[in-house]
């Protein structure tokens, strides 16, 4: 019997210690589990923290940008040859990046030896106002479709009833996000990307920094890096490259690109094409040292093509200076990084230089 009962207690001990080995084993997998998720979880962290921490980073680099673009609208003076014309052989014009211009080279931040900073600086007047110019040239802009047309001026006018192909309020209450049309004048150019027909694509084009130019990186190389573009090699322009909200309604010859040129009334291509060609001088290529300009419409009469009745349409609708400038600054903290992009609007006349409006579009 003694021997039975010490045979009992043996088993009972080792069933003790095989439920106390598989409660440690339990205990020790829940704990490696907890511990993995911890360690993924302060991974994704420590990921999203360097995203911020890029992102924020990128922000005030492009907002440098900005401010540098604004202290050469300040500085810029003409010469007194020039008067109170605006061309783009001034020095308010930028197309360039910090890197270029040595702004790094004196700063001691270790970051910075991968970070890129592009800006530029145009003319805003070189467009055309969206609440004041004729729609009846609008035809005439790249791209444009009747339909866009007819839906921008049912955006803008007063009434509930549609222009054929347009939209009123009735069809936006069917959207996913229901809202009503403005029936007012476009406060910002943004506001059209609301306007039926009219997405981001068709609102921004591939030239996303505003320079006027087709660049390799980021507009014409396919899906290698943001924005996405066809990579064709030619620049598709959106509606932000031939519509403003400011000025008084009248376009600067002297910035203003031919498609904008011929969408005034009764403006032929082949004029418009002849003034943008006087303007890039002998060599043909625009923002060179042999660009000229055009300081009275004395000297519009000069260009092959225009006739007297043109010359008196120019009167009406052009002008030779401009007081708003549209302001782009990219920034990346790496290659191939996420951008930050702001684009701003400067007022600026002979008393002051004002930044109107900051928008980030990244």
């Amino acid at each position: 019997m003694v021997g039975l009962c010490a045979n009992k207690r043996c088993d009972r001990g080792r069933t003790r210690s095989g439920a106390v080995l598989v409660l440690v084993l339990m205990v020790f997998s829940a704990l490696s589990l907890l511990s993995f998720g911890l360690c993924h979880r302060v991974r994704l962290d420590l990921k999203r923290a360097r995203v911020r921490g890029d992102d924020l980073k990128a922000y005030y680099l492009a907002l440098g940008g900005v401010y540098r673009a604004v202290a050469a609208l300040q500085g810029f003076e003409p010469t007194e040859d020039e008067g109170e014309v605006c061309h783009f052989g001034q020095s308010w014009h930028l197309n360039t990046a910090a890197g270029a211009e040595g702004c790094f080279e004196q700063i001691d931040v270790s970051w910075l030896a991968e970070a890129s900073l592009f800006y530029s600086v145009m003319d805003e007047e070189g467009r055309l106002n969206v609440n004041t110019s004729s729609p009846a040239g609008w035809v005439n802009l790249p791209g444009m479709q009747e339909e866009i047309i007819y839906a921008i001026l049912d955006w803008q006018d007063g009434d509930s009833e549609a222009y054929p192909n347009g939209a009123e309020s009735g069809y936006y209450a069917r959207q996913r996000r229901p809202y009503k049309a403005k029936n007012g004048p476009t406060s910002i150019i943004w506001e059209l990307a609301l306007v039926k027909d009219v997405d981001w694509v068709k609102l921004r084009g591939e030239d996303w920094n505003g320079n006027g130019v087709l660049d390799e990186m980021g507009e014409n190389d396919g899906p290698a890096l943001r924005p996405m573009d066809d990579g064709d090699g030619v620049l598709d322009s959106g509606l932000l490259d031939f519509f403003t909200v400011y000025g008084e309604g009248k376009v600067n010859i002297n910035t203003a690109s031919a498609a904008v040129l011929f969408s005034l009334p009764d403006i032929e291509v082949a004029t418009a094409r002849s003034i943008v060609e006087m303007r890039t001088g002998p060599d043909g290529e625009p923002y060179t040292a042999d660009d000229k300009f055009f300081r009275s419409f004395e000297e519009l009469a000069e260009v092959s093509g225009v006739t007297p009745y043109q010359l008196e349409l120019f009167e009406q609708y052009v002008q030779f200076a401009s007081k708003h400038f549209r302001v782009v600054s990219e920034a990346r903290v790496r290659p191939g990084g996420r951008p930050c992009r702001l684009m701003g609007t400067v007022f600026r006349d002979e008393k002051d230089v004002q930044l109107l409006l900051l928008r980030q579009d990244s």
